[in-house]
């Protein structure tokens, strides 16, 4: 999987972040609850189709609790 950066889209998701979500919803399996940011849709080259930004926001683990961030799941990694 090739990750693709394009000028801006760090600034972007901060502006979206500063505004009041777009939709919350809570997590089946756990029932946190999620808030999800509508970003709008970024270019990200001539070549390259715009894709739609979303941003889901939800709370930290609490301290100590081990998590999975950045691991790979089921073979795939990031």
């Amino acid at each position: 999987m090739e990750r693709l950066f394009a000028p801006g889209a760090s600034a972007r998701g901060q502006r979206v972040l500063a505004h009041a979500p777009t939709a919350s919803m809570a997590r089946m399996n756990s029932g946190v609850v999620v808030e999800l940011f509508e970003g709008g849709w970024l270019e990200l080259g001539e070549d390259l189709s715009p894709v739609r930004v979303i941003v889901a926001r939800h709370p930290a683990p609490p301290k100590g609790e081990e998590h999975s961030c950045g691991q790979a799941r089921r073979g795939v990694g990031l």
